[in-house]
């Protein structure tokens, strides 16, 4: 491995959707997908301190090209997991994009109930010492636990890269059957502010460490270039300050071979079946059954044998893979898949699991309650148990339901899901024991002051006051701007200090979120905007004044040249309300909301054809999970969207 310094340039402009319209056909020129990871080095920070103390650090998975990464996942009945299958595409200036191949994916896509969506196993972080060779990363100090994302389009990072942003629509993160992937020259990014998007460090001591990010660490896709997905950031750590040196991104070795040697793919197999395996290196075999890892790693070679007990898994067809790690450089190499059919002839019903609640886990307010389930019959229901007593039924996949944790006393309780086949077939899961804790909920978030001013140049909000004490105040603010640059504000007023917390600004003109704490009541004051780019650009500014609101938490910016405007927040929490602004610069033209959203704000800017408008849930967030903004008209225009958690106090 040597190691070449690369400068990373932070220019951002939205992706144009591409899949309609493709064809398919056979070509000899395939274009495959280049992973790459990005750290912005001003989106690093250390926050909490002791045993809380994390290191928070904003990530950009990129697609280099020459071609769209594309994953369809599906359920596999026989497995309960949903499964993907990589899709690799030609094309031609005469012909555009056709499908050509496709690949099944070793991975699998796992339902994260804290972020309320699936996530795939995509990006590795670790934090490492400065040991390693020519002072580069070294021994592992701390690792993320957070290596799963849902796999869409941020925005074009690289709008230069021929065919950039031509992909077609991708679906909704919450939605396990979706079309997931990313655009030429897209990133799919997740900020600092997401649950999990850290890594615990404690008392860590200060020096100078390496943040390594490398994508697709399983070496589950075909790429056109498996050699730059690993970026390295050297910085020092002097308390809870962070200094970074340098980016750098490491010329890696390609992934070790490997090959399932049995069984072949398409076998028929029952009972005990020998796993066998050729690989390159000799540091060990890991098998993967379904998208997860089966059995311990396999050290004794020549042919790594590991037994499978098929009569363990539903008939039907499972999907077989074998993975190595060279002891040399730590790069995992994963082998094509094995497609097989496991026919025991058992009968035996099907096989549940409840993996969501975790056992021993606390619950509070509404929780999700979710199961995998396997079978080689059709499923008729999946019934979810608290103390044995019924709590709901779910009857088609995905198995998830919600519970309200306040129906019962705060404590242990026991969990457990049944499957019932269309055979009558019935099978429990083994119980998960979480603790239920109401003892604090949260409070009902209210808006003391809403007001709103639209208009050209400055804008000042008519004078107002609070009568709560020190409410949160949170700014949505929305300028049109110049074509050839991007547009900025800045906020001030009510003798507060604000703080940025949101832009969007990649098409024309930007979206923004400001916020600021209220010390006691305000008695007749106002807020003043001010545009950063020369001339006079039409906005909108609208200020909510929050009762029993703590902070704010995730944010999230997204935008488009084109399509249904659309951001979405995950991991919010329940009792937490989710609000978001945007700007349309290509016409003056009514936002429609999904169910369950409301326009707080719309001004129709029919002089200069601009809408800048502000969105909500209707109500807080009933349950931990992803809270998706959505408009279902426009979808022709440009737009630009940025969203905040308003965080709820609690009792």
């Amino acid at each position: 491995m040597r190691y070449s310094i690369f400068v990373i340039a932070f220019y951002f402009v939205f992706a144009q959707p591409l899949l309609a319209g493709i064809g398919t056909g056979t070509s000899s020129s395939l274009r495959y997908p280049d992973l790459q990871a990005i750290i912005p080095p001003d989106e690093i920070s250390i926050v909490g301190s002791g045993s809380n103390r994390q290191f928070q650090y904003t990530h950009d998975t990129f697609n280099a090209g020459p071609g769209p990464l594309v994953i369809q996942p599906a359920l596999n009945s026989a497995s309960g997991n949903y499964q993907g299958t990589q899709y690799v595409y030609s094309y031609s200036s005469s012909g555009g994009w056709s499908l050509d191949m496709k690949t099944p994916v070793a991975g699998a896509f796992i339902f994260h109930s804290e972020h309320g969506h699936f996530h795939f196993p995509l990006v590795t972080f670790g934090l490492y010492d400065t040991s390693g060779p020519d002072g580069g990363p070294g021994n592992l100090i701390a690792i993320s636990e957070k290596n799963g994302f849902c796999i869409n389009d941020s925005f074009i990072y690289d709008p230069s890269l021929p065919q950039a942003g031509e992909t077609g629509d991708f679906g909704s993160c919450s939605d396990p059957t979706s079309l997931r992937g990313l655009h030429i020259g897209a990133v799919d990014e997740y900020d600092k502010s997401a649950p999990g998007q850290s890594i615990v460090i404690g008392d860590l001591s200060d020096g100078t460490y390496w943040l390594k990010a490398v994508a697709d660490a399983n070496n589950y896709f075909a790429e056109s270039d498996k050699t730059n997905n690993e970026t390295d950031v050297l910085l020092t750590i002097s308390g809870n300050n962070v200094q970074v040196q340098k980016t750098v991104v490491p010329v890696l070795d390609n992934p070790p071979a490997i090959t399932l040697t049995t069984p072949a793919p398409g076998t028929v197999v029952s009972g005990n079946v020998t796993l066998t395996s050729s690989p390159a290196t000799a540091s060990g075999v890991q098998y993967l059954l379904d998208g997860l890892p089966h059995g311990p790693i396999v050290s004794a070679g020549p042919s790594y044998d590991l037994t499978w007990n098929t009569t363990t898994v539903p008939d039907g067809s499972h999907w077989l893979a074998a993975q190595t790690t060279d002891p040399a450089t730590g790069i995992i190499g994963t082998s094509e898949i094995a497609v097989v059919t496991v026919n025991n002839a058992a009968g035996s019903g099907p096989v549940v699991q409840l993996t969501d609640p975790a056992d021993g886990s606390i619950l509070s307010s509404t929780a999700a309650l979710y199961a995998i389930v396997a079978s080689n019959q059709p499923i008729a229901n999946v019934e979810f148990f608290v103390d044995n007593v019924s709590v709901g039924t779910a009857t088609s996949p995905p198995y998830m339901i919600s519970w309200d944790t306040t129906t019962v006393g705060d404590g242990p309780h026991q969990l457990k899901a049944s499957a019932t086949d269309n055979l009558g077939n019935i099978s429990n899961s083994t119980p998960v024991i979480p603790t239920v804790n109401n003892s604090h909920p949260a409070k009902l978030i209210g808006k003391d002051v809403s007001i709103s001013v639209d208009g050209e140049g400055t804008l000042t909000t008519p004078p107002f006051s609070t009568t709560t004490e020190n409410d949160l105040l949170v700014a949505f603010l929305a300028y049109d701007g110049p074509s050839d640059s991007a547009q900025i504000t800045n906020l001030s007023g009510a003798g507060l200090t604000w703080t940025l917390l949101a832009r969007s600004n990649t098409q024309s003109g930007t979206s923004e979120i400001w916020s600021a704490r209220a010390n006691g009541t305000l008695s007749n004051v106002t807020v003043e905007s001010l545009h950063g780019a020369d001339g006079d650009f039409h906005g909108s500014l609208s200020v909510i004044a929050f009762t029993n609101a703590a902070g704010t938490s995730v944010v999230g910016r997204a935008g488009a040249p084109s399509g249904a405007p659309d951001i979405y927040l995950p991991g919010v929490v329940a009792g937490d309300w989710v609000f978001a602004v945007g700007n349309d610069g290509d016409g003056a033209i009514a936002r429609t909301p999904v169910s369950g959203q409301e326009l707080v704000h719309q001004e129709l800017d029919s002089k200069d054809g601009n809408t800048f408008w502000v969105q909500s849930t209707t109500e807080p967030s009933a349950v931990n999970g992803l809270v998706d903004i959505r408009d279902t008209e426009p979808t022709s225009n440009q737009w630009n969207y940025a969203a905040v958690e308003i965080v709820a106090t609690h009792q």
